[in-house]
């Protein structure tokens, strides 16, 4: 077993020399004998090694059986061992999820919690990796779980050896086992001597996967007692298969993307998109994973029938099919594109106020983090020698008359920006710079009793810009797009 996941660890490059690895331990034969072997292993590789476990709190006090059992494996084998409790069934009930997919949620943001937390004890260009013990057998069983509610070329890969993450706070996740059968690793576990626990709902059959593993497969292995290896050379060519399409697909973005993504149209913003004419030349099957792709750069969940009728309407050039709530894929003689509706901003104005040197104000509207920031002598000195290129976007506070407020565009606007002479209107001003009339109204004003004194996206006012007898800035930061941060899930972590 020890070289069989030397080899997969060499053919999949999932370790490195001086990585920084956390096994998912729940007890079972498969992660015991995971974490006892990459235990055996990480002298040699030069690796260093923790563990995590999660009690889900499903099987009551089997689940606290199972959370002392790998308390006390970690404390004979020398590694560090995090638990989190999680209240599984409370939390599946709340985001009206089936029980595994809550806890495999919870489950995977326990891991990479964990992670966060090792790495911010690590030197800045540490690796850490999660390593789970998914076996070839479950890999087989997700093929005929994905082939039994209809699938792609996605679904018939099984579970890949990495999974790299799309979010870099996020570690990969490695697979050592990927290879390895079931009946390996119990057989491990004898020959090494090391007890596990058994999970008693991996018998009820009311789960899906529990009904493959215990009925579907047997019938397979009577015909084929290697159909696990042979899922396995058939997920391989087929993962090969999907890595050579989605390279032509990303090339195909990179020839024949649009340039006017993040751009206004019509009451629109277009997310991404490509010329229609060499998309008609694609074979029908790459031409639908350029549509694809487009979706699942938004995030966006969609089904077989919508994929087709979004190739129907590409094909047609006109049309447009709407995926989600407000989301469309558009297109027409010359372009298919992914456009997002967005309304109107709602009328905003917020009074700002300065407490003295130094202070700092920030508010929210249109989306956005205004942050306004009173620097003293000192920091105003220091500000204008290193950053003349930031000005536009301070303010000389001593020109500031009377109340101050952040308000959106009205009708009728205008002043005079920095550097340049006479009066402008906002509208001509957002006309010069390409800004959309729709983004227009998500851009802020900050004005005082003597008018406009900072526009976003053009600058500070002529009246009150920053000058050589300038003594006190007003600074102004905007920081991208607000979104909502999760509140952390309920639960207890014990080290």
């Amino acid at each position: 077993m020890r070289l069989k996941v030397l080899n997969t660890l060499q053919k999949y490059g999932m370790l490195l020399p001086g990585d920084f690895l956390i096994v998912g331990l729940s007890g079972g034969a498969d992660s015991v004998a995971l974490l006892h072997c990459l235990a055996s292993l990480r002298e040699n590789e030069h690796f260093s090694l923790r563990a995590c476990h999660v009690n889900h709190q499903i099987r009551g006090e089997e689940a606290f059986r199972d959370q002392v059992f790998c308390e006390g494996l970690c404390k004979e084998l020398g590694i560090p061992l995090t638990v989190w409790i999680k209240d599984v069934p409370d939390f599946a009930q709340k985001q009206n999820l089936g029980l595994e997919e809550a806890a495999r949620e919870l489950r995977y943001s326990c891991f990479f919690q964990t992670a966060e937390e090792w790495r911010s004890q690590l030197p800045p260009m540490a690796s850490v990796k999660i390593a789970t013990a998914h076996t070839l057998s479950d890999s087989l069983e997700t093929v005929l779980f994905s082939m039994a509610r209809g699938t792609g070329l996605a679904g018939l890969c099984g579970i890949p050896p990495i999974r790299k993450s799309a979010d870099m706070a996020h570690p990969d996740i490695i697979r050592p086992f990927i290879e390895a059968t079931r009946s390996e690793t119990e057989e491990y576990c004898c020959k090494n001597q090391l007890e596990y626990m058994t999970d008693s709902t991996n018998s009820d059959e009311r789960y899906t996967r529990n009904k493959i593993r215990r009925q579907i497969v047997p019938l397979l292995q009577e015909i084929n007692p290697s159909i696990e290896q042979s899922a396995a050379r058939m997920t391989e060519s087929l993962r090969e298969d999907r890595e050579c399409l989605d390279s032509m697909t990303k090339e195909f973005f990179q020839r024949h993307g649009l340039e006017n993504i993040g751009q206004y149209e019509k009451g629109n913003l277009v997310l991404c998109g490509v010329s229609r004419a060499p998309w008609l030349e694609l074979p029908q099957g790459l031409a639908v994973r350029v549509i694809q792709q487009m979706l699942i750069s938004a995030g966006l969940e969609y089904d077989r029938k919508r994929l087709f009728l979004c190739r129907e309407t590409a094909n047609r050039g006109c049309g447009a099919v709407e995926i989600q709530k407000g989301f469309y894929i558009k297109a027409n003689e010359n372009r298919i594109q992914l456009e997002k509706r967005v309304e109107p901003e709602p009328y905003f104005e917020i009074p700002i106020q300065f407490a003295g040197q130094s202070a700092e104000q920030t508010v929210q509207a249109a989306g956005k983090i205004y942050t306004l920031r009173l620097l003293d002598y000192e920091q105003t000195e220091k500000f204008k020698k290193n950053s003349s290129n930031s000005l536009k976007n301070c303010l000389d506070y001593a020109k500031i008359y009377g109340t101050v407020k952040l308000r959106q565009r009205k009708n009728g606007d205008a002043y005079i920006p920095w550097k340049r002479s006479g009066s402008h209107s906002l509208k001509k001003l957002f006309q010069e710079k390409g800004i959309a009339p729709l983004e227009r109204s998500r851009l802020a004003i900050l004005e005082d009793e003597g008018g406009i004194l900072w526009t976003e996206r053009i600058g500070c006012s002529q009246r009150a810009a920053p000058g050589p007898d300038t003594h006190c800035l007003v600074k102004i930061c905007v920081l991208g797009q607000t979104g909502e941060i999760p509140p952390p899930q309920s639960g207890t972590k014990l080290e």
